[in-house]
């Protein structure tokens, strides 16, 4: 009975997983893309969990059955868990958005925590059922815990590697398009464009010139005491020649992910998404197109001219490939 609860709850959490990372993204509920890398990665880390459930199931005797009765209760502790991040980000009591650590705002820092927190559960119990399955009995505990370490450097590494060997679809350059899309990055203190930002904007300007695109999109909200990443993009490229009647914007995303989703769900109804272009940095372009697969977006991308050191795009790359884990995961 156990072992058919837990089961039961194991399945249970992988859907409600998907369903939550569909409703996040604006999303119809049974979205279920199969050969996406973060349905994959559930399908294994659950799957696994059940079958080596299913072989302690037919090894186990009545009188030893006893040490597994809180995998159910961790596995609904861990359901509990996704839901209360779900409803945070969804009925927030109060307004997160304004709270900014590392260039992250609080409204997503804290559900990632609780997402975060139900995917060591769900690791632990992988540890604790694989320790089981091959009877390795001595330092349980801290094998139980290298093990759970293990598997969270096992899914950043493939993260990682994603990363840094991808090669996203570049737009055909024997074409024309009609909108460049910018994605925002951050303002300076005195409202101007952050590096990254002018490498995008200065991107956008040189195909207009060249007449691949006809308009620029910019986008990007503000982070408080700031003017918006959109604004500041207009502002800086009709210091630089561009027509004001040329640009148009939003101010409202905060994130990648609320880009893209932008891109997908507003942008429609003004430019298809085949004749967009969206220019972004190399090194940031690989999770780009990992999120527009989500959004089944037929993309087309252009990256900057980048001046980085090797120790900046070593440390660039490897913050996006984290990040790209994260929507993988969560959706965020």
């Amino acid at each position: 009975m156990i072992f058919f609860i837990a089961v039961s709850l194991l399945a249970a959490d992988f859907f409600i997983a998907l369903i939550i990372k569909n409703l996040l993204n604006g999303l119809p509920w049974n979205n279920f893309p199969l050969w996406y890398a973060g349905t994959l990665i559930g399908i294994f880390i659950n799957g696994l969990i059940i079958l080596l459930l299913v072989i302690l199931n037919f090894r186990t005797s009545s009188k030893e059955i006893t040490q597994y009765r809180r995998i159910p209760l961790l596995t609904f502790t861990g359901i509990l868990i996704l839901l209360a991040g779900y409803a945070l980000m969804v009925y927030g009591i109060f307004d997160l958005r304004e709270v900014v650590y590392w260039d992250y705002q609080l409204s997503y820092i804290l559900p990632g925590i609780l997402f975060t927190l139900r995917y060591l559960i769900l690791l632990g119990i992988l540890s604790f059922l694989w320790l089981k399955v091959f009877r390795t009995e001595a330092m349980f505990p801290l094998r139980l815990i290298v093990n759970i370490l293990y598997g969270a450097l096992l899914l950043t590494g493939f993260a990682l590697f994603y990363s840094f060997t991808a090669n996203p679809p570049l737009y055909d350059k024997g074409n024309v398009y009609k909108t460049g899309v910018v994605l925002g990055a951050a303002v300076k203190k005195d409202n101007t464009p952050g590096s990254a930002h002018l490498r995008r904007l200065d991107a956008a300007r040189q195909l207009l010139q060249e007449g691949v695109i006809s308009d620029i999109f910019l986008t990007g909200s503000n982070t408080p005491g700031k003017i918006s990443e959109a604004e500041a993009g207009q502002s800086y490229l009709i210091k630089k020649g561009i027509s004001k009647e040329v640009i148009r914007f939003e101010k409202e995303t905060t994130s990648t992910v609320e880009q893209i989703r932008y891109i997908d769900q507003v942008m429609p109804d003004q430019t298809p998404d085949n004749q967009i272009i969206i220019i972004s940095d190399g090194f940031h372009l690989p999770r780009i197109h990992q999120i527009a697969s989500f959004y089944n977006l037929r993309v087309n991308l252009q990256e900057t001219e980048e001046n980085l050191s090797i120790t900046q795009k070593l440390y660039l790359s490897s913050r996006e490939a984290v990040a790209l884990l994260i929507f993988w995961l969560y959706g965020i």
